[in-house]
Formats: C-alpha cells, structure tokens, sequence
C-alpha cells in the first residue's frame, strides 16, 4: 500500500513554496482567477461525459505535459500519454460519475502561470456498479497564452477504498 498521506503534504509545500517566490500571488485579475476556475470547471464536465476532443481542447498539447494518474498510480508525460490514461483509467472505470470542486478553486499566480488547488466530491457508480462517494485533492497547472489558460499538469489523490 503506498503512503496517500503524503501526497496532501508534498502539495501543501509545493503551493507554499510557490506563493513565497511570488508573494504578490494572489493579486491577480478577478478575470484570470474567473478564466482559470473555469477552465476547472470545464475538466470535470469532460471527465463526466467521457469526451476527450473536449478535455483535449483544455490542455497544451503542445507542451510536455504530464497527469499523475489515481487509480493507474503513475505519472503520465506529454499528450498521446495523458491521453492514454483518460481513455483507458478515468473514462473507463466509471459509470455515472459526477465531479465538482467543493468550493471555488484556490488559484495561485505566479507570472504566467496558475496553479488550481481544491477537493472535488466524486459520487456515482463505477462499471461494474459499486457505488462512490469520496474526495479527491487535486492540483491543475495553468499557463497563459494570450488571453487563454491551458493545462500542463493535473494531479490528484484520492481513491474509493
């Protein structure tokens, strides 16, 4: 069994020692901070409906992004990979699943980029009909092009037992 109690601490460090090399983090634009929860907002209706072209359409594919991946227990690297682990883990295991931050994302800025943290409530049912009810702690990076943000990492902890 892996330790899943230290995920949360390596992410409260890591958003910790973000906000102290840009102390003025959080002062960013209500818009950038409206745009980026959106764009949260925008993956969990992708994730519910299984639609890759949309969940595609929210990352940089063109950057070497990555996704640790919950129930595969590895980090996927660049797009055809993080593709790979929503085609064949999140899209595939579930049946009926409803995912949404409980509360407005925390959103850190540090120049052009952006850092969502939050815990999502996941209920519904996977394939083979067990139901679901948990949370999951994630962090989604964000970087600026122009007036957009695209995904370049997605994180997150937290499983059914």
């Amino acid at each position: 069994m892996r330790p899943t109690w230290l995920y949360p601490i390596a992410l409260a460090l890591l958003t910790a020692l973000s906000c102290q090399s840009a102390p003025n983090a959080l002062a960013e634009p209500d818009s950038d901070v409206e745009l980026v929860r959106d764009r949260v907002a925008a993956f969990f209706k992708a994730v519910e409906k299984r639609d890759i072209a949309r969940m595609q359409a929210l990352w940089d594919t063109n950057a070497n992004v990555s996704m640790l991946t919950m129930r595969q227990h590895k980090l996927a690297v660049g797009w055809p990979a993080v593709r790979k682990a929503f085609l064949q883990g999140a899209f595939t295991y579930w049946n009926g699943l409803h995912a949404e931050p409980h509360d407005p994302p925390l959103v850190v800025f540090t120049g052009d980029a952006a850092n969502a943290l939050f815990l999502v409530a996941a209920t519904g049912q996977t394939r083979s009909g067990q139901p679901v009810d948990y949370w999951i702690h994630v962090s989604q990076i964000f970087v600026r092009h122009g007036d957009q943000w695209a995904m370049i990492g997605c994180y997150a902890t937290g499983e059914p037992e």
